[in-house]
């Protein structure tokens, strides 16, 4: 993955439908550098916007997880064909397990820190939070995430998402309403 725009061979979809390719690559965020940071900003922009507008907490998280199913699904239903286009096993270029993994992170994040936490911190933070640790989590793949990427196909471009995302989202729910209503008070 790196920071090298992810390159793959003229032809090398072959007849693989236009759907296919649009949902793996989130619409070509996996053709851009650090493919896998740009794959964790749509749900993201999606909870920013959502949240920006006043929309409640249920439909915010009924939109987030219904955009990280949506990556879900094309992982595992057309993993196999990414990988066979990249030419190796959960290519960057794949960046809907990044989505789904980013959905994930956003569930059940507290829809006002200050009010429900006590804590002055602006409504977004959570969300800024839940990326950065993502990212982190991802990268790193702590045990067990490195050891499922040997799984198959799109379960393998998958697993170490969710893996990552749910020691991501344990960390952040801690920290949000443990640690900083500790720390504030």
């Amino acid at each position: 993955m790196g920071l090298r725009a992810q390159a793959v061979a003229p032809g090398a979809w072959g007849s693989t439908p236009w759907f296919v390719r649009q949902s793996l690559t989130c619409f070509g965020l996996g053709y851009l550098p650090a493919s896998g940071t740009w794959g964790s900003i749509p749900p993201c922009a999606m909870a920013l916007l959502l949240g920006s507008v006043g929309t409640s907490t249920a439909v915010t998280t009924a939109c987030v997880v219904l955009c990280g199913l949506w990556g879900a699904v094309a992982c595992l239903r057309f993993g196999d064909a990414g990988e066979r286009a990249a030419g190796r096993k959960d290519p960057g270029i794949v960046v809907a397990d990044e989505v789904a993994g980013m959905a994930l992170m956003l569930i059940w994040l507290p829809p006002a820190p200050a009010a429900i936490l006590g804590v002055d911190l602006p409504w977004w933070a959570p969300i800024a939070a839940a990326f950065f640790l993502f990212r982190v989590l991802d990268v790193a793949k702590l045990p067990p995430v490195h050891a499922v990427q040997s799984l198959p196909g799109g379960v393998g471009i998958l697993v170490d998402d969710l893996l990552a995302a749910a020691q991501g989202w344990i960390l952040l729910q801690v920290g949000l309403r443990w640690l900083l209503p500790t720390l504030a008070a």
